[in-house]
């Protein structure tokens, strides 16, 4: 019992750092991070125009965009469903369309998700059943609650609170990939239970052989990371 060392849990004071690296720092005042971002974003501005007309960057370009037109239109069609046709793909796409090019121009961090995502179109079916039951205007409470978020935003960007999410570790990054995959799997198998509780029996085993089939091509694709070569 002797040889055995006993480490102190670190406490709040050695965790929250005043420096977390580049990008990450403490500054004096308020906005202090929103400026230096855009200081060390401005002399690269002008090279991201002229030096993105390449094969490279078009090919990017493709992928991404149909990466985030094929996910807008699949939760467009879930926030359809649960909002009763209140909003649906089309508001999707065009609040995706706006925030790309809004972004594209002013805004100086690169990772950042502009397509909407699982839990913003939980949040939206939650707060139209929460209109309901509350017997108020759906679009209005909607209005409201964004209204709050961006306060919240602002604050947090004024007190560059987001530095501190160097202290996530591994165990919060996977319990919220598992909330969003858990998202689109619940989503995607309830349309298709819901299918076959209608008389059109066909489109119910063409949704099922569609089902099994991009499930089929989503393994082969990431069994993909173990292979030696690429095609």
């Amino acid at each position: 019992m002797d040889n055995l060392l006993i480490k102190e849990a670190p406490s709040m004071s050695t965790l929250i750092k005043d420096d977390y690296g580049e990008g990450l720092k403490r500054f004096p005042g308020y906005f202090g991070g929103l400026i230096d971002d855009y200081e060390r974003r401005l002399p690269h501005y002008l090279s991201d125009l002229t030096m993105a007309w390449s094969r490279k960057t078009l090919s990017a370009a493709l992928m991404m965009f149909l990466a985030t037109f094929c996910s807008t239109v699949a939760l467009g069609a879930a926030i359809e469903r649960h909002t009763h046709h209140s909003i649906g793909t089309s508001e999707y796409l065009l609040m995706n369309g706006i925030a790309g090019i809004v972004y594209s121009i002013v805004g100086c961090q690169p990772m950042l998700i502009l397509r909407p995502t699982g839990p913003i179109t939980l949040i939206l079916s939650q707060l139209f059943t929460l209109s309901i039951a509350c017997e108020v205007d759906f679009f209005a409470l909607v209005a409201w609650s964004g209204i709050g978020i961006g306060l919240w935003m602002f604050a947090i960007t004024a007190i560059e609170f987001s530095r501190h999410v160097a202290m996530l570790s591994c165990f919060a990054h996977d319990v919220f990939a598992v909330f969003v995959s858990s998202i689109y799997v619940v989503d995607g198998v309830s349309g298709t239970i819901e299918r076959f509780n209608t008389p059109f029996a066909s489109k119910a085993v063409f949704a099922f052989i569609i089902t099994v089939f991009l499930i089929a091509v989503a393994a082969s694709f990431s069994a993909l990371r173990y292979t030696k070569s690429l095609f």
